[in-house]
Parts: C-alpha cells; structure tokens; sequence
C-alpha cells in the first residue's frame, strides 16, 4: 500500500446532482468533500497516461490493441465498464505542516459548540413512550440552547478529545474554519457543440469553484498497484481536469478511541458513503435488522442510533458512454452510527480505514 498527498495546482470543481439539462437549473454548486469514487477515477487516469496512452482504445474495452498481451497494467485498472482492481482509502483533507501532514475531519453530526467552544454531545438514551421499538435509542442531552454545529474542520487533536473523552470538552483550538481551508470562485461556462466546437445557443452555466489555501490537500492510501504507481507525479482531479501534484507520503494514523468497552462504539464515517434509499439511512453493508458486518473486518454490530443530516445525492459523467451517470444518494461524512458489537474481534476495528471509533 503506497499514500499519497495531492496537491492542486488550480482550483477544483467536484460537481453535485445537479441537473444541467436545458430548461433546468443553470447555476451548479459544488460538492465538498468529495468522494472516492473521484479519486478512483482519477487513479485511474493516472495509471493510463503513464502505461497505456491509447484512452480510445481503452473506452472500447481494449478491442484490437496490438500492446494487449504485453499491457502491464489490465490486471490493475480493468475494463472501462468495471471498477478497478485497486482499492482506494480516502480522500482524507489535510494541512502540510513542515515534514508531517495534520488530517482534518468533518466535524461528528453529534457534536455541537457554545459561543466558548464548549462541546455539547449528543448521546443516545432509551426514551419510554416515545417509540414503540425497544432497542431503538434517540439521540438527548439535557440543554442544547446556545450551541450550533461546529462550522469548519476538527483537527486530529479535536476529533481525539472527542473519540476518548466524556463530558465537556473545549476545542477553541482544534477547529479551522471553512475560510481557511478554501475560498470559493465563481465562473460562467458554456456549452460546446461536440464536432465543430462551436458555442451552443441558451447553454450558458454558473459554476462554483474552490481554490485550496497555502499547504491545503487531500490525502490518499492505494492498495494493490505498488508496483506501477511512482512515487510521484501529476493528476488530473474533478470537473475541468485540473492538474494537481501528486507525491508519496508517510502513512496517516486514525485518532480511534484507545479502548473499546460494554461493547458499546460509535462509528464515525470518514467520507460519504452510497446508501440505498429504500432502507433509509443506512449504507449497503447493513440490512434490514439494522445488523451488518463492517468493511475489511470480521466485526458484526447493531445499528442503535444515528446521527446524520439529509442525503447528499451525486451525479457524474460517464466517459465511456458519454451520458450523464444516475443521480444516486450518499449519506455525508460525519454520520454516526451508534452501535452495538454482536461478535468479533473489537481489535479489528482500530485496523479499518472507513471509519474513526469511539465510544459512548
């Protein structure tokens, strides 16, 4: 497994699910974070313009390419209507502080500040007479006046105060502020006809895009590529394609809570996670009993409680098809999943890469 730190040269722009159709919406907002299925792509790319270089050979799935049985890298990337063999952990926002990277996290739907920074948590309690559903809690705290949730990123400090500490806690501190992580620039775009380039009539768009400050990036694991990824390099990233510097990095430690006890752990997603919506909230690895194995563990909980805001929902294009790909729903990051563990080693889950843990 090789990680890297990916540094844009330009600004970003991660589209939502914005429609773009004529006759629709012609202002699109972005979506930040982003999510892998970005960077997949992205790595993707990478691994092609440094290997292969024949992109139309390969959205036609490699057909009648005279390099076939020598390509170093099919096994890797797959066909263009598959996923890649690869996996990908991340992305991860950091801030480059000398010769160490500082994570920054989304901020817990659980956790809220006073005007001194002062945490409030919310914790889930069994209410009577509420729910007629016995092992369902909600979340409660006796006052949550004068309090909002925490408007930027937590630091690897503050989400540590928070995984494996009780009671009020103050993360004046541990908190940057959206403005200093990115500023937003505003564009104006328009539509091209695909043969003569020519400008479409009534097809002009207002985009939002986001400009990284001095020392901000993202950061990336990639495992099952070691021997074709370099150590370093540049990739193209998002909306537009913009280049950004990729190189290799140390590996990042999750600041998971130190103990597990009464089987009892809060599951604090690190990136947006895609759901079916027909079971709620709830992402693909939890059924119908709110029960599920977690991802790269052999650890079976309960989902008790949830803390999360609405659905995010995320569109893309399909490159290979040329089509808009379907709109499909994410729960966002910093979703908590209160739950309790059924059987396995608790250990394993201080090894995951999907979520940090806690307690409660």
């Amino acid at each position: 497994m090789k990680s890297f730190f990916i540094e844009p040269n330009d600004t970003l722009f991660f589209r939502g699910g914005d429609p773009m159709g004529m006759g629709e919406s012609h202002d699109i907002d972005f979506r930040f974070p982003p999510g892998k299925e970005t960077f997949i792509g992205a790595v993707r790319s990478w691994l092609l313009a440094l290997y292969c270089k024949r992109f139309k050979r390969y959205i036609n799935e490699c057909k009648n390419c005279e390099k076939l049985k020598e390509c170093k890298i099919k096994e890797i990337v797959g066909k263009s209507s598959d996923k890649p063999k690869f996996n990908l952990y991340g992305p991860l926002l950091v801030k480059k502080e000398k010769n160490s990277l500082i994570p920054l996290f989304v901020p817990p739907k659980n956790i809220f500040v006073d005007n001194n920074y002062n945490t409030i948590k919310l914790l889930p309690v069994k209410v009577p007479g509420i729910t007629d559903l016995e092992d369902l809690y909600l979340p409660f705290h006796k006052s949550v006046e004068d309090s909002e949730p925490i408007n930027g990123y937590l630091t690897d400090k503050g989400m540590e105060k928070i995984v494996s500490k009780n009671g009020k806690i103050n993360l004046k501190d541990n908190i940057i502020s959206n403005e200093n992580i990115y500023s937003i620039e505003e564009r104006v775009g328009i539509a091209l006809e695909r043969r003569t380039r020519k400008t479409k009539e009534r097809m002009i768009y207002f985009t939002r895009h986001i400009r990284f400050k001095q020392d901000i990036g993202f950061y990336i694991e990639i495992e099952g590529a070691d021997n074709l990824l370099p150590d370093k390099g540049i990739i193209a990233l998002g909306g537009e394609n913009r280049t950004c510097d990729i190189y290799k990095v140390k590996p990042i430690k999750l600041p998971n809570t130190k103990k597990i006890e009464n089987n009892k752990i809060s599951l604090i997603t690190l990136f947006p996670q895609k759901i079916n919506i027909n079971k709620g909230i709830f992402p693909s690895w939890i059924d119908e009993k709110r029960e599920g194995i977690i991802p790269n563990t052999m650890v079976k909980v309960k989902v008790v409680s949830i803390f999360s805001d609405k659905p995010e929902y995320v569109g893309g294009f399909d490159m290979v098809k040329k089509m808009s790909k379907p709109i499909e729903p994410y729960i966002p990051a910093g979703t908590v999943y209160f739950s309790e563990i059924i059987e396995g080693n608790k250990e394993e889950l201080l090894t995951q890469k999907e979520f940090i843990i806690g307690g409660w």
